[in-house]
């Protein structure tokens, strides 16, 4: 079972490095570096991974922006926002994830208002990925972020679950 297992995690990495060198130019990755960068990633997540997730607060001026890796070593994510306040507030949130430090392209999500408060995606990069949601939340309309990461480890499927509770508010 075990050879299987293995099988299987080299061919999802394989398409992996085939989808990098893909999407990102220049690139040129190959598939014995990506497989002892996943070992050595999900070696170093320990039990209390998920009391560790930081959130790196990259703001410049007024508008937010913030990184977290869901799956540290993996799997990165960058969050851009801009926003207007007043009664017919609008908040735009553009999502940029990250494989192994390769930027795989900006996913602009649903435009925000009284009317669309929540959303949920869910990048992935075939061993490892993400459910995230961002949503404003309250009267003042404060941004929260709740990520649950997940990575494959042979036989399981592990995660790890934080929220990012009030970064910032629109009203």
């Amino acid at each position: 079972m075990l050879d299987e297992e293995t099988a299987e995690l080299t061919n999802e990495l394989q398409d992996l490095v085939n989808l990098i060198n893909t999407r990102v130019p220049g690139s040129n990755v190959n598939l014995a570096d990506l497989e002892d960068q996943y070992i050595a990633a999900v070696g170093d997540i320990s039990s209390d991974a998920a009391s560790k997730m930081t959130l790196l607060d990259l703001s410049t001026g007024t508008d937010p922006k913030y990184s977290f890796e869901p799956v540290p070593g993996v799997l990165k994510i960058e969050v851009d926002a801009t926003f207007t306040t007043g009664a017919d507030w609008r908040l735009t949130v553009v999502v940029t994830p990250k494989v192994f430090g390769y930027d795989l392209g900006a996913i602009r999500l649903a435009d925000f208002s009284r009317d669309s408060k929540e959303v949920t995606i869910h990048p992935s990069a075939l061993v490892a990925g993400a459910d995230i949601t961002v949503g404003v939340y309250g009267p003042r309309n404060c941004v929260t972020i709740k990520v649950n990461g997940w990575y494959n480890v042979l036989f399981t499927k592990d995660s790890i679950y934080h929220e990012f509770n009030d970064l910032f508010c629109i009203s």
